[in-house]
């Protein structure tokens, strides 16, 4: 895993050198798992195709990072068994983020989609990781006496499978001190990894030690729990060490590969030839630009398929800049408002805080900056070593260089690959022509007041329409924003209205504005509405009738946000998806506003009906636009 670059050549000769300055590994993705004894070679050979189930939480989905679906850990466990193996395994990702173990905890597995995905996967083997998410304070306090009776059980329905798969259990994976709760959780995570070598002995299961697996490879865990590409395939080749009692190989698809072709200059010995300068100034050894909106964009544009970008670059006032690299939408930063590596945009998974600059390269050194793309997977190297990846794939119709807060200067920088000079557009052809307008202010006929009162503020109402067509529900605060809930009833699609309606006691404790929606449970068919109130955290109410009755309001897990949700969408497998933002206050319990402040746009899935919610996940981040 340690190969060096060739990237004096116009062929791009691309390893992975995956450290820090001076040795620690780079790549980007996420993982966990639980194990047992090695199948030996002779019966793997002698069987049919073994079908493994990979059960775990966010560290199996890998949801953490940008190219989970094609790395996570159980995708990489698969392609390496395929080449050793061909056609005689199949590996099933049955992760969860946010999952936990005990019955009881914040985001039972056994309530989500992929358990039943997992039995109905009949399995021959079955890899359990759970754990991590259980292994909190005040969740183990509640109910950690529960876990070893839980595991048992979540052990026990695998084995009753008339596929009778083996079980493998793991202890849980290394965890490093940026972990914002590193300290809080180390006796806790004992604890829990106490209780599953215990269950292992009690049924005769065999521990994989994934602990020492990732032991040492800080580097491979961005946010020091998440395992990045790297982690990932440590973990996979543990796994297939397991399995197979053989030493595993390297995966060749995570390791960028050659570029044929002849390297075209951008910037050549401090002259742009094919830049747009913009503010930029060229010197005699290089081009610089300074400042927020001053970026250094390429005339040309970079046909789909394999490229390689090279640039010798430097940042003055780098610590805190923001400065970075953007192709598309998506934008790699050098380091941000933390002090960190970050990552943004639609094909990079949201915002991604990574690595500490520092620890990368030293600030204001002059850097080998590389983007690197085979087969729609984009890698971004610094020095030789690979920082992050990520899948983005199609025509890059427009790539820059910004440097925000900082002084950028770029000696040189070329590209081997496909480019081409987009044609301006074209002036628009559209023919004149006028809409006509009504305007119904004047029509008082038409003016229905739903609800008045003295020298109170109220408005921003949400309405649902039931079913009959005709029957309208309205919420909306008492106050500006926030405030108790107030409830109202339309029998004649809002004509006239009830008078306030009862609510639950808590509803008066609501502290942002509600929304209300319609959905159906697809596991049972059950219609129900569902009443959102946001900030921290976000509190949830059911009806099942029709809005006659409604559930008080709940937290629906440890998160929060502003106007929660602004739509409430069902999608074709039956789940339901919610969007909403936040600015750095609310998401979290211990959450804080940046400056300058940076707006979030989150998306969280439900998959029975709207009573539970996933953990949300980053769509958009960023300070350009303003959400509220």
């Amino acid at each position: 895993m340690q190969e060096s670059m060739n990237l004096r050549d116009n062929r791009r000769l691309s390893g992975i050198q995956q450290g820090r300055r001076g040795g620690t590994a780079r790549v980007a993705s996420a993982f966990l798992v639980l194990l047992g004894v090695a199948l030996p070679l002779e019966c793997v050979l002698a069987q049919g195709v073994t079908r493994i189930a990979c059960v775990g939480d966010s560290i199996t989905e890998g949801t953490a990072n940008a190219d989970h679906r094609t790395n996570s850990w159980p995708a990489i466990l698969g392609r390496l068994l395929q080449s050793r193996f061909p056609d005689r395994y199949e590996t099933g990702n049955f992760g969860r983020s946010g999952a936990t173990l005990l019955r009881k905890g914040r985001k039972p597995y056994w309530r989500e989609d992929v358990f039943d995905a997992g039995h109905k996967f009949t399995p021959t083997e079955v890899i359990i990781n759970l754990g991590t998410n259980d292994a909190i304070p005040d969740r183990w306090a509640a109910h950690g006496k529960e876990f070893k009776n839980d595991l048992r059980d979540l052990i026990k329905s695998y084995q009753e499978l008339p596929s009778k798969p083996r079980i493998w259990l793991s202890n849980l994976t290394s965890i490093y001190e940026r972990y914002p709760n590193y300290a809080a959780v180390q006796a806790v995570r004992r604890q829990a990894e106490a209780r599953i070598r215990s269950v292992a002995a009690d049924l005769h299961l065999s521990v994989i030690d994934l602990k020492a697996a990732t032991a040492g490879h800080s580097g491979f865990f961005t946010d020091g729990l998440h395992p990045n590409t790297a982690g990932n395939e440590l973990i996979a080749q543990a796994v297939f060490k397991a399995l197979t009692g053989l030493k595993a190989p390297s995966d060749p698809s995570i390791h960028p590969r050659a570029v044929q072709g002849s390297a075209l200059d951008l910037v050549k010995d401090g002259m742009s030839t094919a830049m747009h300068l913009g503010g930029w100034t060229q010197t005699q050894e290089y081009i610089e630009g300074k400042g927020a909106n001053n970026k250094l964009v390429s005339s040309l544009a970079i046909r789909a398929g394999d490229f390689h970008l090279r640039a010798r670059l430097r940042m003055l006032n780098q610590k805190n800049s923001a400065a970075g690299f953007a192709l598309n939408g998506n934008f790699f930063g050098f380091e941000g408002a933390r002090g960190t590596v970050f990552r943004n945009g639609p094909q990079m998974g949201g915002l991604r805080i990574m690595h500490n600059a520092p620890d990368l390269w030293e600030r204001d050194a002059w850097i080998e900056f590389e983007a690197v793309r085979n087969g729609g997977m984009v890698w971004f190297v610094i020095n030789g070593a690979v920082i992050d990846m990520a899948p983005i794939s199609g025509t890059i119709s427009h790539f820059s260089f910004d440097p925000v807060r900082s002084t950028m200067q770029i000696q040189s920088c070329d590209i081997v690959g496909a480019t081409y000079t987009p044609a301006p557009e074209a002036a628009s052809k559209s023919p004149s022509f006028s809409i006509p307008t009504v305007d119904l202010d004047a029509d008082e006929g038409r003016h229905v007041v739903v609800d008045r009162e003295d020298g109170q503020y109220l408005g921003h109402v949400t309405t649902v329409l039931l079913e009959d067509g005709k029957t309208l529900l309205a919420v909306y605060p008492k106050g500006h924003g926030r405030g108790p809930i107030v409830y109202k009833r339309s029998n004649d699609g809002g004509k006239t209205w009830s008078a306030r309606l009862p609510t639950p006691e808590n509803w008066a404790s609501s502290k942002e504005v509600p929304t209300i929606h319609r959905v159906i449970d697809p596991r049972t068919g059950k219609k129900r509405l569902i009443l959102w109130s946001g900030l921290y955290p976000a509190r949830l109410a059911v009806s099942e009738d029709d809005g006659t009755t409604w559930s008080s309001l709940k937290p629906v897990g440890d998160w929060g946000g502003i106007v929660v949700m602004g739509f409430v969408e069902r999608l074709k497998n039956g789940s339901y998806l919610a969007m909403f933002h936040d600015d750095g206050r609310f998401i979290g319990a211990k959450a804080a506003r940046q400056n300058p402040v940076v707006f979030t746009l989150y998306e969280t899935l439900s998959h029975d009906g709207g009573l539970t919610w996933e953990t949300p996940t980053v769509v958009w981040s960023g300070s350009d636009i303003h959400l509220c």
